[in-house]
Formats: C-alpha cells, sequence, structure tokens
C-alpha cells in the first residue's frame, strides 16, 4: 500500500477539496507515464511524467501555486486545415522534485489513473534505493522491470469496443 500525503498529515497549501479537484483535472486530462533511457542496457535511468492538459490557464496556475512545476502552451500544426479553429490549450507538467509529493497528495481521490499514480510511487522509491547504495540489486531491476510493463499495460490506448445490445435484451 502506497502511504499518501493525507495519511502522513504533510502540511501544505491546499485543501483537501484541491485535491480532490486536482486529482479530477489528472483523471480525465492528465498523464502519467514513465520512459527508459537507454532501454534495453540499465535500469539505473528513468524519466516520469506527470501533466495536466487545459484550456483554462488559471486553473493550471492554480495547480502550479500549490505544486510548483511549469506551464507552457501546447504547440499544434497550426498551418492544417482544421488547426486554424482550435483554441490554445496549456500543460502543467510537475517538476521532478515535486511529482512525489503531488501525487501523495491527490492519490486518495484518484479514480481512473490511481494504478498509475501508485505504480509511479513504487518507482521512485526504488530510486531512493539506488541513491542510499549508488547500485540497484538484481530483485530491484526485477521490481523495476514489472512496474514498467504494467504502466505500459495501463497506459495502452483500449480499442475494444462495448457491444450493442439487441432489440431483445432491451
Amino acid at each position: 500500500m502506497v502511504e499518501t500525503c493525507a495519511e502522513r498529515d504533510v502540511q501544505s497549501n491546499g485543501t483537501l477539496t484541491d485535491y480532490a479537484y486536482i486529482a479530477g483535472l489528472l483523471d480525465a486530462d492528465g498523464t502519467i507515464c514513465m520512459h527508459r533511457i537507454n532501454p534495453g542496457k540499465s535500469w539505473e535511468s528513468c524519466n516520469f511524467i506527470v501533466d495536466i492538459v487545459n484550456k483554462d490557464l488559471q486553473v493550471l496556475q492554480w495547480v502550479q501555486s500549490l505544486f510548483g512545476g511549469f506551464i507552457r502552451e501546447r504547440k499544434y500544426n497550426r498551418k492544417k486545415k482544421e488547426a486554424k479553429n482550435w483554441q490554445v490549450i496549456y500543460d502543467w507538467v510537475a517538476e521532478v522534485s515535486t511529482f512525489e509529493f503531488f501525487l501523495m497528495s491527490i492519490l486518495p481521490f484518484m479514480r481512473i489513473k490511481r494504478r498509475q499514480a501508485e505504480l509511479a510511487l513504487m518507482f521512485r522509491k526504488t530510486s531512493l534505493d539506488y541513491r542510499k547504495n549508488f547500485r540497484l540489486t538484481s530483485e530491484q531491476k526485477q521490481h523495476r522491470e514489472v512496474i514498467y510493463a504494467e504502466m505500459k499495460k495501463l497506459n495502452k490506448p483500449n480499442y475494444q469496443t462495448v457491444p450493442i445490445l439487441s432489440k431483445e435484451v432491451m
């Protein structure tokens, strides 16, 4: 079980209502993913991306005021015919140094991406173990591999469709 911010009683400027709202933003319009650095070589390096995309810049600035991170304008190809009517959207990205606190703060309220958050926190713990000993054991490397595989599976688009009920069933 992953320890959450609420369970540790971490002091923050945010309220539980704030955390619940932000969890909804991340569940609906956010990303939690990981990328291996030098795939196939070593498990010592991995990048995490935790972000929220929204067209309301003020909402993302509010998230930034609570958790830090940075905001960038999402770029898209404005030369495309359909792009001329698109609205500007923004991307809030958690910093590496604070993504753990961010996820721990909102974890109790997450529904859709809760497992991805738990996996990211588990992986982060192996990074802290690495910093203590300056090497990973074979068990830690295997554990990282399992976490990575599950995260990849959870983030893979699911194209399964729900069967349409026949009129007799309705």
